[in-house]
């Protein structure tokens, strides 16, 4: 204190007040404290409980955020796919349906789209391959003219590639690949073979009152895929039976007898459905629809025929024939003499198209389309990584998780799009036996080796929270039907009815779908016939109480416009004009993983095919 005062007394300041104040400011200096541990731990304490309890008023929240982000992701990948198939629009199937759990051959048609359960009837153990996306798995119709073959002689040989729109494929307990031309021209109808020598290869002859058909003769082995109704008269009323897509074989024959090969037309048998007769031997056959028959040439698998040096014995007069490269990726070859080879057909001479019957696998295998940049981040990397759409990838061998399909026991599948050369997380890269891939199975990142750089991949994989991109498609063209079959999975799954009431009725597969109809009709009590072109509908949600399906009102639509007396005088075309893409995903509900709940995010828009 008295050093203090000195040092005022020296400064000349003597002023009572201000000696008061410093004083004063001196002790507070020396009565400061710091702030002990225990007071630092209470007030984290304190902090956390706070937060605890936040987080137990709003349980909710942080679990809406997740999901909200859940979201984002489904209608990112759904848009993706979306634009990946308007992009190959060309491309584009006629449908997409259920396959019988009891029979592969055979569709059915009696299926909810929004359903997620398994399908009534699926196989002990083959449950998981009827239930939630996988419940509509068969592709029909997968159009595609033949691609140009490689330029350089060797490229050539192997013939011209092909990637199917959708994979992996399923190869076995299905109908495999089921592969065939554009509807072939019907050149007579009429039994008398002087006319019937004049056929050329793409025509033929049927005979409506006996179910047979004709064919010009030729030297190498054929197959036929043909679709027709017949008319039944073994129950109290005539019904028209459809018959849809049967095989029918010709052999070769090497003689020089002109006669044309005269063939049995089949049908299932009604008693043993599994089995085929000549349908002129069915109880009941009165004869075939005129104008229902439909055929085609079906494309011969010579896949087994390759030598042992890798050489194919393409035919040179016989552009029908593909090979399979690699069936669970999807990449098939065609003839590639049937590269700019002209068809007759019904419609006239047309290059040859393929169509492709195919069953998807599995939709929760993920794929994604990915250019492989030109470098790695850094000089010293050996591998260019690329980000999937997806984190948290299934990895094989763990959690009972046996790889991406039966058959490719593999976590990841990348398929170059140029030769259709595959590689796996096992695979090396060629001279330099060093692995192909790394991947990051957490942050979704797969690491090319840097001598894949600029290539384009299509990239399989699984994610955590069973994630799937399935495809829906309303038919191409529907085929009018003039009976409600007791079993409504027997309606077809390119057929419509319509009823008394005028409504057009589809099978409940095709529920929430668009399709376009041509039609007439009069109104107003005037017997003028107005006509309507391609008039768009969406068909029901729900099903109609007495026939069990889907459906559209014509009349409803012109009543709802004003118009009265409304009477349907015709229906000329009904084709379907949608395609859908769903995202699904289980959400964490705690326990085991089967019992989460499942989310999933639709989109739909307008898109056809280009007419071949």
């Amino acid at each position: 204190m008295y050093k203090f005062w000195s040092a005022q007394k020296s400064n000349g300041d003597l002023s009572p007040v201000k000696l008061v104040k410093q004083m004063k400011l001196l002790r507070c200096i020396r009565n400061q404290k710091g702030i002990s541990l225990i007071e630092i731990l209470v007030a984290m304490v304190i902090f956390v409980t706070g937060i605890l309890i936040v987080l137990q008023i709003f349980p909710g929240g942080f679990s809406t955020v997740r999901q909200t982000e859940y979201a984002t992701i489904a209608n990112r990948l759904a848009q993706s796919e979306l634009e990946r198939i308007k992009g190959r629009i060309e491309n584009l199937p006629d449908g997409i349906v259920a396959i019988d759990p009891q029979n592969a051959a055979n569709c059915i048609t009696n299926i909810d789209p929004e359903a997620m359960g398994v399908i009534p009837n699926a196989i002990a153990g083959q449950e998981y391959y009827f239930s939630d996306a996988n419940r509509f798995r068969r592709i029909i119709g997968e159009a595609t003219r033949i691609p140009s073959p490689m330029a350089s002689d060797a490229e050539w040989q192997k013939g011209s590639m092909y990637m199917l729109n959708f994979s992996p494929v399923a190869t076995s307990n299905t109908i495999g690949l089921n592969i065939y031309s554009n509807p072939m021209r019907r050149a007579a109808l009429t039994t008398d073979t002087r006319w019937l020598v004049w056929m050329g290869n793409r025509d033929y002859s049927i005979d409506y009152s006996n179910g047979k058909i004709y064919f010009r003769r030729a030297d190498y082995n054929r197959r036929f895929i043909i679709s027709y109704s017949y008319w039944d008269q073994s129950g109290a009323a005539p019904r028209l039976v459809k018959v849809d897509k049967v095989t029918l074989f010709v052999d070769a024959r090497t003689n020089t007898d002109p006669d044309p090969d005269t063939v049995d037309l089949v049908a299932p048998n009604p008693l043993a459905p599994m089995q085929s007769l000549p349908v002129a031997d069915i109880p009941g056959f009165a004869g075939i629809e005129e104008g229902t028959d439909v055929v085609r040439r079906a494309f011969n698998d010579i896949t087994n025929t390759i030598e042992a040096d890798g050489t194919i014995p393409w035919s040179q007069s016989d552009p029908y024939e593909y090979i399979v490269n690699n069936a669970a990726a999807g990449i098939i070859s065609f003839n590639p003499y049937g590269y700019d080879y002209n068809e007759l057909t019904s419609s006239g001479n047309q290059m040859l198209t393929a169509f492709i019957d195919y069953d998807v696998a599995d939709w929760h295998v993920i794929r994604d389309e990915r250019k492989v940049p030109s470098k790695p981040a850094s000089s010293e990397d050996e591998y260019i990584n690329v980000k999937l759409s997806l984190k948290s990838l299934k990895k094989a061998g763990s959690n009972d998780y046996s790889g991406i399909a039966p058959n490719l026991n593999y976590s990841v599948l990348a398929i170059d799009t140029e030769n259709g050369r595959t590689y796996n997380e096992d695979s090396l890269v060629d001279v330099i036996n060093a692995p192909a891939l790394s991947v990051n199975f957490r942050d979704g990142i797969v690491g090319f080796h840097k001598s894949l750089h600029d290539r384009d991949f299509i990239i399989l994989y699984k994610a955590v929270g069973d994630w799937a991109v399935q495809v829906f498609k309303a038919y191409s063209e529907y085929n009018r039907r003039f009976d409600i079959p007791t079993d409504l999975n027997a309606f077809g799954y390119n057929n419509y009815y319509i009823g008394a009431n005028d409504r057009i009725y589809f099978p409940l597969c095709y529920a929430g779908a668009t399709v376009a109809v041509s039609y007439a009709y009069k109104s107003n009590n005037i017997d003028t016939i107005n006509f309507v072109q391609s008039e768009s509908f969406q068909i029901s949600n729900e099903v109609d109480s007495l026939t069990g399906l889907c459906y559209i009102d014509l009349k409803q639509k012109q009543i709802d416009s004003g118009k009265t007396d409304v009477i349907l005088t015709q229906v000329s075309k009904v084709y379907g004009t949608s395609v859908g893409v769903r995202t699904i995903w289980r959400t964490s509900g705690g326990g085991l993983a089967s019992s989460w709940k499942w989310k999933k995010a639709d989109i739909q828009t307008y898109l056809t095919r280009p007419i071949y």
